[in-house]
């Protein structure tokens, strides 16, 4: 019996040690950014920059001649130049392809605005912002300062040194 226990517990532990690995390994096959359509060209051109970084790093090191240096970086600048005009070429078409959607959508709503005139009586009016009363139209006595010079209004309390319309000086 305990030879039962030990054999379960040690496949037990293989399982769990081995699942991950398995997993990850799906995982992997399943991966969006792996795929050799949509990243072909970024993953070729990361190659790329990686290459120019080694030969770079190597040639700091003094591990390939000056001469080899030369004709692996010259090779690997114009892959990568046309890597990236590569890549801008695609982007110009999905840009234009953007501008055009764009532009019509403008035209639509240009031509459904000259459809519909506007009537003017339709076209709201914003009022004016109502005055507020002042301290003599709530029905308070006349305070002895004087009303502001810029709108009129009286102050509200004797001692006010701003409006409380307009935020004027009052005198």
């Amino acid at each position: 019996m305990p030879y039962v226990i030990g054999l379960l517990l040690v496949v037990i532990v293989v399982g769990l040690i081995g699942l991950p690995l398995v997993r990850r390994e799906e995982a992997d096959e399943e991966a969006p950014w792996n795929s050799e359509e949509d990243g072909g060209l970024e993953k070729e051109k990361e190659n790329v920059f990686t290459a120019l970084n080694e030969l770079e790093y190597d040639y700091q090191m003094r591990k390939i001649s000056e001469e080899d240096y030369r004709a692996l970086k010259a090779r690997l600048t114009r892959e990568a130049v046309l890597l990236l005009q590569e890549e801008e070429a695609g982007e110009g078409e999905e840009l234009k392809d953007i501008e055009l959607a764009i532009e019509k959508e403008i035209e639509r709503e240009l031509s459904a605005q000259e459809a519909s005139p506007r009537d003017p009586a339709e076209t709201p009016v914003h009022a004016p912002r109502p005055e507020r009363a002042s301290h003599k139209a709530r029905g308070a006595g006349k305070t002895s300062a004087r009303p502001c010079p810029a709108c009129g209004a009286e102050p509200l309390a004797a001692g006010q040194k701003f409006c409380h319309l307009c935020g004027g000086k009052l005198g």
